[in-house]
């Protein structure tokens, strides 16, 4: 199962890439206003990224962003704060404005090191599991986007 973006990168041609610099972002309140709540493109983050940068789209995830350029996408990881921030607007439609800050991937999260660490999933792990261990439970956020955008949501969208 491929993600929104990898489909929307082949379709378009666009070469995935890390982001080198750090961005920062001023969202303002007419953003937050014209935003649209559980959608990656219209959120308010995505408004303010393409009122300040030179892009064609934006895309915000939980805890990724990707700006999309006419000829590549660009990956950056969102710190806490704006995690936070997106979680709490796509549950109450209440965001913060203010200057936020993205960062590049660090090596565990670029593209190559996912790669990486997907390629040696296939691996069988060198030290066994113990016999009779229990798997723990995993928590997943509910309420907030998805990486698997529906083919409703169409491009734009807001108020």
């Amino acid at each position: 199962m491929s993600t929104f973006l990898t489909k929307r990168a082949k379709e378009l041609g666009l070469k995935k890439v890390d982001g080198k610099e750090p961005l920062t972002l001023k969202v303002s309140k007419l953003d937050v206003l014209r935003a649209t709540r559980k959608n990656s493109k219209c959120c308010a983050f995505a408004r303010a990224c393409k009122r300040q940068v030179d892009v064609t789209a934006a895309y915000f995830f939980r805890s990724t962003a990707w700006l999309e350029y006419p000829d590549k996408l660009v990956k950056y990881d969102l710190p806490p704060s704006v995690q936070k921030e997106i979680v709490s607007f796509d549950r109450a439609g209440i965001v913060a404005s203010g200057t936020y800050h993205l960062r590049p991937p660090t090596p565990s999260t670029s593209l190559k090191g996912i790669a990486k660490w997907n390629k040696s999933r296939g691996k069988k792990p060198s030290q066994p599991t113990r016999p009779g261990a229990k798997k723990r439970p995993m928590h997943r956020t509910e309420l907030i986007r998805n990486t698997l955008e529906p083919a409703d949501v169409a491009e734009g969208g807001g108020r």
